[in-house]
């Protein structure tokens, strides 16, 4: 899997909306400050593809510690390829509601086709 841009919203330590186009470098470091989000990053990575981060394995009890203090809805998209084909997942999670959505795209003429299944966990299950 190659990472090419991830997006966070309120999730962990990344309050505002940020994007990290990876496809501008073929090596990355990740260095700073403790508690500047380094983790938050692998966090935000492997809660997109797994709906997981450190504690927390899909527990939405647990997902509300994701959430960056004083929001209450996180949002995560991570685009990548993988066997040369473009994939984004995109999650949210409402730590009112405490509901998630996840949506499967694939990149078919330039353009993203949804290709999630019907429920997370089958979609889930197809990321994996």
């Amino acid at each position: 899997m190659l990472p090419e841009i991830l997006t966070l919203k309120s999730f962990l330590s990344y309050r505002e909306k940020q994007v990290l186009d990876f496809t501008k470098f073929h090596v990355a470091l990740i260095s700073g400050e403790n508690g500047n989000g380094k983790s938050s990053i692998l966090d935000a990575v492997t809660f997109a593809l797994f709906s997981m981060a450190r504690g927390v394995e899909g527990n939405k009890k647990g997902l509300g510690d994701l959430v960056s203090n004083g929001d209450s809805f996180l949002s995560i998209s991570l685009q990548f390829v993988q066997d040369g084909s473009r994939f984004r997942i995109m999650r949210t999670y409402d730590k009112i509601k405490r509901s998630s959505n996840i949506l499967l795209q694939l990149e078919k003429d330039g353009d993203f086709v949804n290709i999630s299944e019907s429920t997370i966990r089958e979609t889930d299950k197809k990321i994996e």
